[in-house]
């Protein structure tokens, strides 16, 4: 679950993510659903969109989604199906993360450039410090005995408006476009955190653990930043000279909170 809550005078707000949900001062939320229980139950891949109050940068290109996390209920095993038709979803496979939601039965499964976001009530207004925890578990797979990777880097940060990324086109798959964010003369992004992902970072392959992030609101010269979001990308990554969608499949993670963890 993630929860933001924010404190004058240099306290903390939280946020938790295998769910997330919001506490102010005097226990306010300023996030709604930060468990992700609440939301149409998802059916297939790339349905991040269904969990209420949150948003993805969700693209349908041809044939393929980009830029969706997945969204996970542990009483629908809908790996166990074929395929997923697109735009509802992609090719599914065998679940890959056996322990389930940390609490509730909803959790979001991010990989590399791909990101959840939430519009906040209450922006968050320069000065103010907030701290941001959450739980991960890393995407292991038995049939494996592995991770895939250990080349991700989780990232939080606030912006002035809804978050983009340039390009969803397949035809643009791991190019400049399709990591980079979008700019605008009303939008600002400021990342405010960042966590290197290893595998040695968990007591085992199964495991969760909970991690946090603390930072002072910015301030902003064009208005507040009432959007928060959570994303994973690839340390010093290079795009290929022609689209390579394996190029920037990089870690995979599933996130949940619960408050008062």
């Amino acid at each position: 679950m993630i929860c933001m809550s924010g404190f004058i005078m240099r306290r903390a707000l939280l946020l938790f993510i295998l769910g997330v949900t919001a506490l102010l001062a005097q226990a306010q939320n300023l996030l709604e659903n930060g468990d992700f229980e609440q939301g149409e139950q998802p059916a297939c891949w790339a349905q991040g969109d269904l969990a209420v109050g949150w948003q993805s940068s969700k693209v349908v290109s041809g044939a393929l989604i980009n830029h969706s996390p997945d969204y996970f209920d542990d009483n629908v095993n809908f790996f166990a199906t074929a395929s997923c038709d697109a735009p509802t979803g992609q090719s599914v496979g065998e679940p890959k993360f056996i322990s389930g939601a940390k609490s509730g039965n909803r959790y979001m499964g991010l990989g590399a450039y791909e990101l959840i976001q939430q519009h906040i009530p209450e922006p968050t207004p320069g000065g103010k410090y907030y701290t941001l925890s959450m739980y991960i578990a890393p995407n292991y797979e038995p049939a494996d005995g592995l991770w895939n990777g250990g080349t991700g880097r989780l990232k939080v940060g606030l912006a002035r408006n809804r978050v983009e990324y340039r390009s969803g086109d397949e035809n643009q798959q791991c190019m400049d476009h399709y990591i980079e964010y979008q700019a605008g003369p009303m939008q600002e992004i400021r990342v405010l955190g960042t966590l290197d992902l290893n595998i040695n970072m968990f007591d085992s392959p199964s495991s969760r653990k909970r991690v946090s992030f603390s930072f002072e609101a910015p301030n902003s010269v064009i208005g507040d930043f009432d959007w928060l979001f959570i994303d994973v990308e690839i340390p010093n990554y290079s795009a290929p000279a022609t689209p390579d969608l394996n190029a920037c499949i990089g870690d995979y993670i599933y996130i949940d909170v619960t408050a008062n963890a």
